[in-house]
């Protein structure tokens, strides 16, 4: 495939990354320099096409593929915003966890340390079979 038959540079046909690629990784590369910070807006798809010329279809894509990484968020009828992407760090447990102070929860315990509150909700709810006896499932399971 050439520039000819794939004139969107959806596909890669050489060593270049492909053009949507280049609009996600220059982006990726101005969140992690803090050029743009967690809530701050990206411009419009229009400015993001006359930024770099290319197509509707590659900044589409481009923004699609962040938004599916957790880097931005799109917001109906504002835009698309830098996401704030605050992460729990796992930190391996030793064997004296129990005689700590405080939860032995590993979940409760990261989200401790990362100055978080952990919570979560549960709810169990006990159904009846319609079925009550064995023989009634024996002859739901007989040949005839």
């Amino acid at each position: 495939m050439d520039t000819c038959t794939d004139p969107e540079g959806l596909f890669m046909t050489n060593k270049e990354p492909p053009n949507y690629q280049r609009v996600v990784d220059d982006l990726r590369s101005r969140f992690l320099s803090g050029e743009l910070a967690p809530g701050d807006k990206l411009p419009t798809e229009k400015e993001l096409q006359q930024w770099w010329g290319y197509s509707t279809t590659i900044v589409k894509h481009a923004l699609t593929l962040l938004r599916s990484e957790g880097l931005i968020e799109g917001r109906r009828g504002s835009g698309n915003y830098v996401r704030d992407r605050t992460q729990l760090v796992r930190r391996a447990h030793s064997r004296d966890m129990r005689r700590r102070l405080g939860s032995t929860s590993p979940f409760a315990r990261d989200s401790e340390a990362a100055g978080r509150r952990p919570t979560w909700e549960s709810e169990s709810v006990r159904i009846q079979h319609p079925r009550t006896s064995l023989n009634d499932s024996a002859s739901c399971l007989a040949t005839p």
